[in-house]
């Protein structure tokens, strides 16, 4: 008797690789995924012999960036782990040529960056850099 393989999505593949997160927001304080971030290219479902075979390609926020390799194996991992995945392949896009922007950012994760950038803003004007309060505050 065959089990039957979980139906594989373009959305389960996404919130898979979107457990991937980008280091740099979580610098920033405010952590988000790679497709948070926008820096899915690219997905390809196909049918396979063992379950549904994969391709997805990421990209970095600048080409400088030196996480794209780093995020591949973290996402080719991701993506073996899901049951019903037949082969998983992960590519990281060196097309220069084309450029990031906070466009490309999930609506929500942008509205959320920018809530904590506000508030960033907001306790640098009344504290200062170094914590103390500014004069005239």
């Amino acid at each position: 008797m065959s089990t039957a393989l979980p139906e594989i999505t373009e959305a389960v593949v996404l919130a898979a690789v979107n457990e991937v997160i980008d280091p740099c927001s979580t610098a920033a304080g405010c952590p988000g995924g790679l497709v948070d971030m926008g820096m899915v290219r690219s997905v390809e479902l196909r049918p396979g012999a063992e379950g549904t075979d994969v391709h997805v390609v990421i990209c970095v926020t600048e080409p400088l960036c030196v996480m794209g390799h780093v995020f591949v194996p973290r996402v080719q991992s991701q993506l073996d782990a899901l049951p019903g995945i037949g082969t998983a392949q992960v590519e990281l896009d060196n097309d220069f040529g084309w450029t990031w922007s906070e466009a490309r950012m999930d609506p929500a994760y942008r509205a959320r960056l920018a809530a904590h950038r506000a508030t960033r803003r907001a306790v640098l004007l009344t504290t200062g850099r170094a914590g103390t309060p500014l004069q005239g505050s």
